[in-house]
C-alpha cells in the first residue's frame, strides 16, 4: 500500500489533463446527462445559475462521501 495525500491525488491528474488541453471545472453540481454516439452533455450548476456543457467525456471524481 502507498499512502498519497487527497491534495496530491487531485492536483497531478487535473495538472496532466489541463497540458493536454482539457478544461477541468470543480465545484459544480451535476444534476443530469446524457450520453451519445459524439459525445456527453452535461447540466450542471455553476455559481448558482444552470449551465449546459458539451465534451467528449465525462468524469466524476467527487469522492466517497458524495451524494
Amino acid at each position: 500500500m502507498l499512502p498519497i495525500p487527497q491534495h496530491r491525488l487531485e492536483r497531478l491528474p487535473a495538472e496532466r489533463a489541463v497540458r493536454l488541453g482539457v478544461m477541468v471545472l470543480r465545484g459544480r453540481d451535476v444534476s443530469g446527462f446524457e450520453q451519445d454516439g459524439n459525445g456527453v452533455t452535461v447540466q450542471a450548476a455553476a455559481e448558482d445559475s444552470p449551465v449546459e456543457l458539451r465534451a467528449w467525456y465525462l468524469v466524476g471524481c467527487d469522492g466517497a462521501q458524495s451524494a
